[in-house]
């Protein structure tokens, strides 16, 4: 009979010299390499009406993204909330409003992108 692990846990016996041993499992310890991609960010948008998923890709520098907030032409701006993977959630009504985002990547960076989509 085998017995199934959860993904992403590694026994003891794996690596022993790179990783950090916690509570007879090991950690492996990853390095974050500045991406030197230039250009703006890119914006997908899916969903309808209350549910609407934003995926922010294309992002040089960091890599990678620590907070997202939206704001329609009406409302104040709203925090959104990270959604598998690298899609962020607004429950939220915006149809026909003009969306602006602001996004602060991991290195604490803040971008404003202001008016950039309408909702339809």
């Amino acid at each position: 009979m085998t017995h199934m692990r959860p993904q992403g846990i590694v026994q003891v016996p794996f690596i022993t010299d790179s990783a950090v041993l916690s509570c007879a499992r090991r950690l492996i310890l990853c390095l974050r390499v500045p991406c030197a991609r230039k250009g703006g960010i890119r914006f997908t948008i899916n969903g309808y009406s209350y549910f609407n998923l934003v995926l922010i890709w294309n992002v040089g520098g960091a890599g990678s993204i620590k907070a997202v907030w939206v704001k329609g032409s009406r409302p104040a701006w709203q925090v959104m909330q990270p959604n598998m993977g690298t899609n962020w959630l607004v429950v939220s009504y915006l149809d026909g409003q003009s969306l602006s985002f602001l996004v602060t990547n991991t290195d604490s960076q803040t971008m404003l992108f202001q008016d950039i989509m309408v909702l339809m």
